[in-house]
C-alpha cells in the first residue's frame, strides 16, 4: 500500500510537470505566430510563416506525455484492469488521435520542405486529421461509461443542435463558393472534405454538451470537470479552425501561419492539457477516491 501511495504521488508530480512543460511549449508557439504576423515587411509566404507549422510538436509531445501518464498508471494495476477503466481507455484513444494528427502535419511539412511544393488539397495529410477527429468521437463515447449512461440517449435530447450545426456548416461553405458547386467532380470532392471535419467537430460538440452542461457534469470529480472543460474549449477551437480552413482555401485566402493555424495550435494544446487532467480512476464522484491520477 505504501508503494502504491508513493507511485500515485510520483504520478501526480509528473502530471503537473507535464502540464507546465506543455503550456511552456504552447507559449513558444504563440510567440512564433506573433512573429509571423508582425514581421516587417508583412509577408504571407515567407520562411517564418512556413515554420509556424512546427506547432505539430504540441500534438506530438502532448501525445507522448499522455502515454507516459498511462504507462505510469499501468504500474499500479494489471492491463485488464487498466483498459476496463473508461478514463484510461478514453485517454489512450485521445493520445492516439493526437499522434495521428501530428503524423498528418508531418506529411504537410514533407510537402513544404522536402518536396518544395505547395500541399495539394485534399492530400495524404488529411487522413491523419480525419482519423484524429474520429478518435475523439470514440473516446468521448467511452467517457459516457464514467457517468453510467447511454450517449445516444443523451444526444437525442439535443438533436436539433446537431442538425443546426451540420446545416449551418454546409450553408456557410456553399455561400463561400458563391452559392454553387463548380468544376465537378474534383470540386465536389473538396467540398465534401471541407464539410466532413466541421461536421465531425459539431458531432463531438454534441457529445460534450450533455457531459458538460447537463446533470451528468455533477457526477464527475473536480479533475474530470477541468478535463472536460479543456476538451470542450479545444473542440470549439478546432471547429473554428476547420471551418476557417475550409472557407479560406475556398476563397484562396489561406496562408501558413494564419489565424486558422493558430486555432488548430490552440485546440491541440487544450486537448493535450485535458488528457493530462483526466483522473485515471473509476471513482468519478466528488466524494470518490482520486488517488490514481
Amino acid at each position: 500500500m505504501l508503494n502504491s501511495d508513493k507511485s500515485s504521488s510520483l504520478a501526480r508530480e509528473e502530471s503537473i510537470e507535464s502540464q507546465f512543460f506543455l503550456s511552456g511549449l504552447y507559449i513558444g508557439v504563440v510567440l512564433l505566430f506573433v512573429g509571423a504576423w508582425f514581421q516587417s515587411p508583412p509577408c504571407k509566404d515567407c520562411f517564418l510563416n512556413l515554420y509556424t507549422n512546427i506547432y505539430l510538436v504540441v500534438a506530438f509531445i502532448g501525445a507522448l506525455l499522455g502515454f507516459r501518464k498511462l504507462l505510469g498508471f499501468r504500474r499500479l494495476q494489471s492491463f485488464r484492469q487498466s483498459i476496463s477503466d473508461p478514463s484510461y481507455l478514453s485517454s489512450a484513444i485521445f493520445c492516439f488521435g493526437l499522434l495521428l494528427w501530428s503524423f498528418g502535419q508531418m506529411t504537410w511539412l514533407i510537402y513544404n520542405f522536402a518536396l518544395g511544393v505547395n500541399v495539394p488539397y485534399p492530400s495524404a495529410a488529411d487522413i491523419g486529421y480525419i482519423l484524429n477527429m474520429i478518435c475523439w468521437t470514440i473516446g468521448l463515447l467511452v467517457m459516457y461509461k464514467l457517468a453510467g449512461t447511454n450517449p445516444f440517449q443523451e444526444i437525442a435530447n439535443i438533436a436539433p443542435f446537431v442538425i443546426a450545426a451540420w446545416g449551418g456548416t454546409g450553408t456557410v461553405m456553399l455561400l463561400a463558393r458563391g452559392g454553387t458547386l463548380q468544376n465537378p467532380p474534383s470540386d465536389v470532392l473538396k467540398f465534401l472534405l471541407d464539410i466532413i471535419l466541421p461536421i465531425i467537430d459539431a458531432f463531438n460538440l454534441a457529445l460534450l454538451v450533455p457531459l458538460f452542461l447537463g446533470p451528468l457534469f455533477n457526477k464527475f470529480s473536480r479533475g474530470m470537470k477541468i478535463a472536460l472543460s479543456l476538451i470542450l474549449l479545444g473542440t470549439i477551437s478546432n471547429y473554428v479552425g476547420d471551418l476557417g480552413f475550409s472557407i479560406t482555401t475556398t476563397t484562396k485566402t489561406y496562408y501558413n501561419g494564419s489565424w486558422v493555424d493558430f486555432a488548430f495550435a490552440t485546440a491541440l494544446w487544450l486537448w493535450a492539457l485535458g488528457i493530462l487532467f483526466i483522473p485515471l480512476t473509476k471513482q468519478v464522484n466528488l466524494n470518490g477516491d482520486e488517488s490514481k491520477t
